[in-house]
């Protein structure tokens, strides 16, 4: 690991602690204040933006990376303007989409969904945060420029925003309403302020007239854009069905309290994430430039070896988690939730898959794996729901925490046979070249 990547890691492993922190604490906050039915209502309205905002807004960030980075190593400026100038479209037009299908569900299928009839006001009035979700093509500007303080700000500010503001409702004894309607302005303002600061280090930079580049043109002379870009959002909207649509099919299923206790034990375990997550961000562009630099051999070998790192740093947090899961959920959430204990372990162990396999999807990426990922997260999430669906019944919660198991693996498995194929393809067309 450079001095370069490890400066960023740090950054931005510590901004994501922070905001993950941070978010435990709002969400500890609430569920003092609230009862566990209560708290798994605004909790099941809060997924389910999640999930129609992954499943309808593109974030063009990944894609935006890959060719960025290009774009910068060719010292294409125009291009790289153009890119910029594509980026914002695609994330307000698609913002704007996802926004207005949230708003439009609820009222037929809100019920379905587990939220109750007399909450659909609200959970419309929340769905309104998807519309500031537009910061895609600013954290890929950012990662070409190894800003990584800037990646870190939006998440930490958000989270000591809804802290303040779940401190406030708990204070004035608000109703579990309040709090999720407290949360949407400290979500949109935490964006807002991203975005400002992002424009900052753009001019600074040097990259302005975005409004005067030609988006066609840049994203021409991108080959494979638009294919990628629907494919790695088409990849996320699937995935999200584990990610955040577990946290809604429990409510329905199980009803609100055990939305509240998987939301817990997610909130714990995904502390584990906050070491990779920053990991991610960071190799995505020398990933990207050890592949336009034809260096397939090397990059494997970076790639794998962040993922060792990653991986041995989970497998250390889950160990402690085995003896401290229920002390952990005592005391940050009350008595109430100890029985998630053993999920939050099973959830761990899942987190510990998933960062063997962190520069999974930078490197697919990077070596025009793009439909592949997909079919790996297809593959993972077919896995997910076939044993959520014969699990949840007999199991409960414990199916549920199952079925991430069988999706990380599947999806680590698949994607790293796939990425190991073609660097051997790629480097046996070198060879005669070499020779």
């Amino acid at each position: 690991m450079n001095r370069k990547l490890l400066s960023g890691w740090v950054k931005l492993v510590t901004s994501n602690a922070a905001a993950g922190a941070l978010n435990l604490v709002g969400l500890a906050i609430a569920a003092r204040a609230l009862d566990v039915d209560e708290l798994g209502i605004i909790l099941i309205i809060q997924a389910y933006a999640r999930v129609v905002d992954g499943l309808f807004n593109f974030q063009s960030v990944n894609v935006l990376t890959r060719f960025l980075a290009e774009a910068e190593h060719g010292e294409e400026t125009e291009r790289f303007r153009g890119l910029v100038k594509a980026g914002i479209l695609v994330d307000g037009l698609t913002a704007l989409v996802a926004t207005l299908v949230a708003i439009l569900i609820l009222p037929v299928l809100g019920t379905s969904l587990g939220v109750p009839s007399d909450w659909t006001s609200v959970a419309m009035l929340y769905s309104l945060v998807i519309l500031t979700r537009i910061f895609g093509v600013s954290e890929a500007v950012l990662r070409c420029f190894d800003r990584f303080w800037a990646i870190g700000l939006r998440g930490t500010l958000s989270a000591l925003l809804i802290v303040l503001c779940s401190l406030g409702a708990w204070w004035a004894d608000a109703g579990a309403a309040t709090f999720l309607v407290l949360w949407l302005p400290a979500e949109a303002t935490a964006i807002i302020v991203f975005l400002i600061c992002t424009y900052i280090v753009r001019r600074q930079q040097g990259v302005t007239g975005i409004w005067r580049a030609k988006a066609r043109a840049a994203v021409r002379r991108s080959q494979g854009f638009w294919g990628m870009l629907w494919q790695t959002n088409l990849t996320f909207g699937i995935r999200i069905v584990s990610q955040d649509a577990d946290v809604v099919l429990a409510g329905a299923v199980l009803g609100p309290a055990a939305a509240s206790l998987l939301r817990a034990a997610k909130a714990v375990s995904g502390l584990v994430a906050q070491f990779g997550r920053p990991l991610q961000q960071v190799v995505s562009a020398p990933v990207a430039r050890l592949s336009a630099q034809g260096q397939f051999s090397g990059m494997l070998r970076y790639s794998a070896k962040i993922s060792a790192l990653a991986g041995f740093t989970g497998l250390l947090l889950t160990i402690s988690m085995v003896f401290f899961a229920d002390w952990t959920l005592r005391v940050l959430f009350g008595d109430a939730y100890v029985e998630a204990a053993t999920v939050t372990v099973i959830l761990f162990l899942a987190r510990n898959i998933y960062l063997t396999g962190i520069t999974i999807m930078p490197t697919m990426l990077a070596v025009n794996l793009g439909k592949e990922f997909l079919y790996s997260v297809v593959i993972g999430t077919s896995a997910f729901l076939i044993v959520v669906s014969l699990a949840i019944g007999p199991l409960g919660l414990l199916g549920v925490a199952a079925a991430h198991l069988a999706f990380e693996a599947v999806l680590s498995t698949t994607g790293w046979l796939w990425i190991c194929r073609r660097v051997s393809d790629l480097t046996a067309k070198q060879l005669p070249t070499a020779t």
